[in-house]
């Protein structure tokens, strides 16, 4: 009986220790083709976010980022992502006091990177595609973590949006 206990015990211990953070990814703003929203607007999207969890920072370890020389941290508004739903691309709007860098991840449920990206953000508004691979991607509701960064101060903006890819 001892021998049968004794590997149990390690393969459920083990397992839970292997288990991924789970986020909840339950509701999205919907939006049109051009960025009218369709209805009420989910409240945790496309928002400053400063309490995320050392699994959410850890998104970002390996997101390229590009030369930061001549950026600084300033204001950043961002606007939910258009259309939404959408079939295979989506857009979301940056407005920036400063010039920045904008880095991105598309994850699953389970935090697992499905798209990264990053991009430099000019002065004023800046127009960014979401075009992920669709084979990587699938359908259904998936999050946009997003990180603002610049040359004298680390993810100085954050947050994240839900997309639905139908």
């Amino acid at each position: 009986m001892k021998k049968i206990i004794i590997p149990v015990l390690i393969l459920f211990t083990f397992g839970f220790s292997c288990k991924k953070e789970l986020i909840d990814i339950s509701g999205y703003t919907k939006t049109d083709g051009v960025g009218n929203l369709m209805g009420a607007a989910d409240a945790t999207d496309w928002t400053h976010d400063p309490n995320w969890t050392e699994a959410e920072v850890a998104i970002f370890n390996t997101v390229g980022i590009a030369n930061l020389a001549g950026t600084s941290s300033g204001s950043v508004t961002i606007f939910p992502a258009y259309p939404n739903p959408c079939s295979n691309q989506s857009h979301i709007v940056v407005q920036s006091s400063t010039k920045c860098v904008i880095r991105m991840a598309l994850v699953d449920e389970f935090l697992n990177q499905r798209w990264t990206a990053y991009q430099l953000i000019e002065v004023g508004f800046n127009n960014i595609v979401i075009a992920p691979d669709p084979g990587k991607i699938g359908k259904g509701l998936i999050r946009l973590y997003y990180a603002f960064e610049s040359n004298d101060q680390h993810m100085f903006y954050k947050g994240h949006g839900d997309i639905m890819f139908q």
